[in-house]
């Protein structure tokens, strides 16, 4: 023997939003998941995944190197450091911000400032998305008036005849 590994597949990477997943395929089989990783423990397993793929064909860990390689360049290494707003600092943001704008909207009436208005676009752009994640049936499905009847503010719509009125 020459010491080359037989073939016994081939291997697909797939990324997901997070992580990425090594998958064996054969043909006529069903696919494998060998191992799914999470960007930020990529590098440091980097001698595992070439070990697994090099199980597969000699072709299959030259893949696993490229992509190590264009990983370590690609932006994804800065989206696997990304820490995400716990659900207290989510709710000490939202309670904080409306008493910051006043003291800018006090110091700037008229929105003069680029800075200013930029800012306005800026909260406009993010809390679209925002309010679509949490009304949104395929988010939580909580609407503001939900908010409003069960934290006590606000005013609640009127209903006359099983017909809401807005004041």
């Amino acid at each position: 023997m020459s010491g080359k590994v037989a073939a016994v597949g081939s291997l697909f990477i797939r990324e997901n939003a997070a992580s990425v997943a090594f998958i064996k395929i054969k043909y006529g089989q069903p696919n494998e998941r060998l191992i799914t990783v999470p960007f930020q423990e990529l590098l440091e397993r980097q001698e595992e995944l070439k070990s697994i793929a090099l199980a597969i064909s000699e072709d299959s860990e030259q893949k696993v190197r490229k992509y190590l390689f264009n990983f370590k360049r690609a932006p994804k290494i800065n989206a696997a450091k990304k820490e995400f707003l716990s659900r207290e600092q989510i709710i000490n943001f939202m309670s904080r911000a409306p008493e910051a704008l006043s003291e800018l909207i006090e110091q700037d009436p008229k929105c003069k400032k680029p800075e200013n208005r930029q800012l306005a676009m800026e909260i406009w752009k993010s809390w679209t998305p925002i309010r679509q994640l949490l009304s949104n049936v395929r988010g939580w499905n909580i609407k503001e008036a939900d908010s409003k009847r069960d934290l006590g503010w606000g005013a609640l719509p009127k209903k006359e005849n099983g017909v809401d009125h807005v004041e």
